[in-house]
């Protein structure tokens, strides 16, 4: 927030994500464009520290990552950390300038976080803080609750969360895998 300041200053996002240095380089010649790398101009801590974010936030099951691991297959790990860092960013100006909170938190941990902050919320079992609704758990600790999402940002949430369960699904080994490496390894041994 402090390298951040007034988001006023702002006017869209990419002025933020270029605030950051986030934002690709340009050469443009006649008809041809060229994109390099990222410019790396202006803050420097603002910079490293939504890189060091997207590091973290690659490594977590968040709908997030879905980005991470998309750009990771075609470009490689450190474009695709700064890829999710500049996406970062994108909707830090989004929430700050709409203030709005976090709409696709995990309702539980969401609502273990509020309960710090507000030790009288009641407590409630985990299983059942997971069937509520991220607006109910701000409503309940007397927060605002964010507007209601677009279709086109439900569409959004339901293709990264596919991404994030495919990806889960082809880091487990499968029986038949387990059976081949236990045969493998009686037969070394």
């Amino acid at each position: 927030m402090s390298v951040i300041g007034d988001i006023n200053r702002f006017k869209t996002p990419n002025e933020l994500a270029a605030y950051f240095g986030l934002v690709p380089r340009v050469s443009q010649s006649g008809d041809k464009c060229y994109y390099g790398r990222i410019t790396k101009t202006g803050s420097s801590l603002g910079r490293w520290l939504a890189v060091e974010c997207a590091q973290a936030m690659s490594l977590s099951s968040i709908p997030l990552a879905a980005t991470y691991h998309r750009v990771k297959a075609k470009k490689g790990h450190n474009v695709a950390v700064v890829a999710l860092a500049r996406k970062l960013i994108v909707l830090v100006w989004h929430m700050l300038k709409k203030q709005e909170p976090y709409r696709y938190a995990p309702t539980a941990r969401l609502r273990e976080k509020l309960r710090k902050l507000n030790p009288a919320l009641p407590a409630i079992a985990r299983d059942e803080v997971a069937k509520q609704d991220p607006a109910e758990v701000f409503k309940e600790c007397g927060l605002w609750a964010p507007a209601e999402s677009s279709i086109g940002e439900k569409r959004a949430a339901a293709n990264n969360r596919r991404t994030i369960t495919r990806l889960k699904q082809k880091e487990r080994p499968s029986k038949t895998e387990d059976k081949n490496n236990e045969n493998y390894s009686v037969l070394k041994s």
